[in-house]
């Protein structure tokens, strides 16, 4: 992922955020409506490449057998 594109999802997060805090002060429902779809529309970019890149760090390390098949009893 691109960071114009972390950026981009960063800002979208923190302006639902805002707009969340606004919604709960004016007591408005518009902005509530909003802010909850800019900050999920931030949130799942930023979330998929959590996974992506824990993913990509799991899949690198292979898991290596507990038992040693030459000891042999």
């Amino acid at each position: 992922m691109s960071i114009q594109t972390i950026l981009a999802a960063g800002f979208c997060l923190l302006g639902g955020v805002m707009l969340l805090i606004a919604g709960q002060l004016f007591h408005s429902d518009l902005p509530l409506i909003f802010g909850l779809l800019l900050t999920l529309m931030g949130a799942s970019p930023l979330v998929i490449q959590l996974v992506r890149s824990y993913l990509s760090w799991y899949h690198k390390f292979p898991i290596t057998p507990t038992d040693d098949p030459k000891k042999e009893d």
